[in-house]
């Protein structure tokens, strides 16, 4: 959004279908460098944890032009490449049980914190991960805590949904604390 058009009250998009609207403005002067910059033919942008959307072209690629440029185009290693592929697989998984991305933050007390990826057209608490999963298998193990813990305060199930070629020790973890029947793989679009 141009600087010249933002105003109180409109709403700012993000790749996430949730969009806040403007509640303040504040302007400052100052002198800086400033970059433009475009990953391959990417224009658009997914920038900070609220996902707000970033761009250069009035956002005519949409968010799927974000989302798939990203993960294609961005070095496979990298933050923004990841956060991609996690929003591509969360987009899917919400697009296939009928619900929608989330991204709220759950927090368990003496537990930790997570992020809600999905929720479930019922209400279902839904997580949603792949192969690097097992990597770090003590920090998934906290997720699906807070995940389980959090959905049984709110009445509700939590479920994970694993993409393919995860490894059976992430896919054994996850059945461990939500139960085999809530537990999913999926295969990449």
């Amino acid at each position: 959004m141009w600087p010249s058009r933002i105003a109180v009250s409109r709403s700012v998009k993000r790749s996430v279908p949730i969009f806040p609207a403007i509640e303040h403005i504040r302007r400052h002067t100052f002198f800086d460098s400033v970059y433009n910059f475009e990953v391959d033919d990417l224009h658009c942008y997914a920038v900070g944890q609220s996902s707000i959307l970033v761009h250069n072209n009035n956002g005519s690629e949409g968010v799927a032009g974000a989302t798939e440029g990203a993960g294609g185009n961005v070095a496979p290693n990298s933050g923004a490449a990841a956060a991609a592929k996690g929003l591509a697989r969360e987009s899917q998984v919400a697009q296939e049980v009928g619900g929608t991305v989330s991204r709220q933050k759950l927090i368990a007390k003496g537990v930790g914190s997570t992020d809600l990826d999905v929720l479930g057209p019922a209400g279902e608490y839904i997580g949603v991960g792949g192969p690097a999963k097992a990597a770090d298998l003590s920090r998934f193990g906290r997720q699906l805590q807070v995940l389980k813990e959090v959905a049984k305060q709110n009445g509700t199930v939590a479920q994970m949904y694993l993409e393919e070629g995860t490894p059976e020790t992430a896919i054994n973890l996850a059945k461990k604390w939500l139960g085999e029947a809530n537990v999913f793989t999926f295969k990449p679009q």
